[in-house]
């Protein structure tokens, strides 16, 4: 127990006290112990090793002397560069993996899966993930215009189709604990582009394991919302999980609801 609270005293965590109280220790604190009971009295550039002049100390990030910066962003640029090529590959890759353990007519998607494989490579940062690249093609495939990672307002939607008036959103698993997060950016999201626009949420389980039918489902939950909203002239909080925690939120109740949604 001894050492255990030494160590979290050392890197600076809150510490429990004999009387069950808590104490903190600063970083500050612990500078001479962590440089061997000696000060650290200037700071060097990362590189060479020349002193940094003593206006420009900061000891929490790297820091390099000007002829060394430049220097190294010249190198950092290609680097980042070619880590976008190889990181958007092996998401393609990976993508195409994903359709064939679907058992996808990988005949039928051939000439659309290039097309995204060229694209992502001409422009890596619209990519973001696997999924969007299957969702890409298969739409693609449908005859649908696809906008990558477009940037409504001051979010980004995973994929904007704007002949079938959806903003789609493709759900990770860290989505499931961000749904009142979710239902306030859906808001704003349809109230940026109008109201004959649905955002649409898919979890990426049912793209992995039936990308085909993506199309179809899109469109059904696009049908769905818009049978609600002309039902109730607004998504109830029963809808779904989502709305009822975007109401809880914002203390909104169906007899005082926003007319923005």
């Amino acid at each position: 127990m001894k050492v255990y609270s030494f160590v979290k005293k050392i890197f600076g965590k809150l510490v429990l006290s004999p009387k069950g109280g808590q104490t903190e220790t600063h970083v500050g604190d612990i500078y001479p112990f962590l440089m061997g009971g000696h000060t650290m009295l200037e700071q060097r550039c990362w590189k060479c090793g020349n002193p940094i002049p003593q206006d420009e100390l900061d000891g929490q990030t790297r820091r390099y002397c000007e002829s060394c910066y430049s220097e190294y962003s010249e190198e950092y640029k290609p680097i980042i560069t070619q880590y976008s090529i190889l990181k958007n590959r092996v998401m393609f890759e990976r993508a195409m993996r994903l359709m064939e353990k679907a058992e996808a007519d990988m005949t039928k998607y051939k000439k659309f899966a290039n097309a995204v494989m060229k694209h992502s490579r001409d422009n890596p940062e619209q990519y973001l993930s696997s999924d969007e690249m299957i969702a890409a093609i298969v739409l693609l495939e449908s005859g649908h215009d696809v906008r990558m990672n477009f940037k409504v307002d001051h979010y980004r939607v995973d994929i904007l189709i704007p002949d079938m008036k959806i903003a789609l959103e493709i759900d990770g698993d860290r989505h499931k604990y961000k749904k009142a997060e979710d239902g306030k950016r859906d808001v704003e999201i349809r109230n940026f582009l109008g109201k004959v626009w649905e955002v649409v949420r898919i979890p990426t389980k049912y793209i992995e394991t039936n990308p085909e039918k993506l199309p179809d489902a899109i469109k059904s939950i696009y049908d769905l919302k818009k049978e609600t909203r002309a039902k109730y002239g607004f998504l109830p909080e029963s809808y779904s999980k989502r709305e009822k925690m975007y109401y809880e939120n914002n203390t909104l109740t169906v007899n005082k609801r926003s007319r923005a949604i």
